[in-house]
């Protein structure tokens, strides 16, 4: 006999599906798909994804046996030699997100077959699409195209976090939301590109990276959402820097730097200090992580926050001359952690003496 996949839909109709060989003589079983309904026909199709984890709680009509099971890891539910008669399913009701089916129906399962049973969900969605800036106003203008490939996240106040990427024509979508409080930004990091200017056409602030927060209400949209890029100017420079021209053999001494993101965007900042021959690094401190090599100073923000364009952070290195000397400290900035110093004012020098 055919089997047919049943939707709570359908109420109470018993389906004779397939015969079950692991089922005890005279016992049945049941499948139950919790699934995202995306044409609300109640019916689980191919190329709707399962939304799990669902709690199922089955209950015999007659004897009132009741058991238990979950939907796990995107698949149904199977519950295996259950005594032929008639069940009352029921699914766990949704947390912000719309059903397209009752979430309880009473369907019968008979001797030796399987029985199947569907609940379907609708989330939200949030769509819009990505372009290229060229004149950096904010405002999307004719011509101005669109961006493949930009990745972007999508973040809930439930710390749930979704990624998805721009199609050819910028297009973006993230669908099966739940109802929620979200915000757009940037997946990762991009060498090529910064947001342009917010509230205008693009919904992103370029100052934090993330847009203002987007309520979305059950089953419900948001969207279009345009999201506005302009060409990114990687580049970093050193700031303020501080040393003593003269230091007493023996003593310690201090030095300061400022390393600053002198681009368009917010970057991740590196740069070092490097003394000459004679001297030796007791410590260094700053507002990110900083390793000492011998006479060299490392100072960098990779695998932390970036540095928000037109800010600098601030470095102290306490060093000692062991010997009388005459020489230079460099202090060095990287335009940025791949590409090394390329702008101005990326690498500053300055004398110091002991005796």
């Amino acid at each position: 006999m055919k089997r047919m996949v049943m939707s709570a839909a359908l109420v109470a109709l018993a389906l004779a599906g397939t015969a079950t060989a692991e089922a005890a003589p005279g016992a049945g079983a049941l499948r139950v798909t919790t699934f995202f309904d995306h044409d609300s026909d109640g019916v689980p199709d191919a190329g709707e994804p399962g939304h799990t984890p669902v709690d199922i709680t089955l209950k015999n009509v007659v004897t009132g046996a009741t058991r238990t099971t979950t939907t796990v890891n995107g698949g149904p539910a199977d519950v295996s030699d259950l005594p032929a008669g008639r069940y009352r399913v029921a699914a766990a009701k949704p947390d912000g997100l719309a059903t397209t089916s009752p979430d309880t129906v009473v369907v019968t399962v008979r001797p030796n077959r399987r029985t199947d049973v569907g609940f379907g969900y609708r989330g939200g969605e949030i769509t819009g699409s990505v372009w290229l800036d060229e004149n950096v106003d904010g405002v999307r203008q004719p011509g101005e195209p669109p961006v493949e490939g930009f990745s972007m996240r999508l973040t809930g106040s439930r710390s749930s976090l979704y990624a998805t990427n721009s199609d050819a024509q910028g297009h973006y979508r993230f669908g099966d939301l739940r109802a929620d409080d979200y915000r757009l930004g940037t997946y990762v990091s991009s060498n090529r590109y910064g947001f342009t200017v917010g509230g205008g056409d693009s919904v992103v602030d370029p100052a934090t990276g993330q847009s203002a927060p987007i309520t979305l209400p059950v089953g419900g949209s948001a969207g279009p959402l345009g999201i506005g890029l302009k060409n990114a100017v990687i580049d970093t420079g050193v700031g303020d820097v501080s040393l003593p021209a003269s230091v007493a053999v023996g003593a310690e001494f201090q030095a300061t730097v400022q390393l600053c993101d002198t681009g368009n965007v917010p970057t991740v900042l590196w740069g070092r200090v490097e003394f000459p021959q004679g001297v030796t690094v007791v410590s260094a401190t700053g507002s990110r992580p900083t390793w000492v090599d011998g006479r060299t100073v490392s100072l960098s923000s990779f695998y932390q926050s970036d540095t928000p364009s037109g800010a600098c952070e601030s470095f102290t290195i306490t060093a000692r001359a062991d010997v009388a000397l005459t020489g230079d400290v460099r202090f060095e900035a990287a335009a940025d952690w791949e590409n090394g110093p390329t702008g101005g004012n990326n690498v500053v020098v300055k004398p110091l003496a002991a005796s």
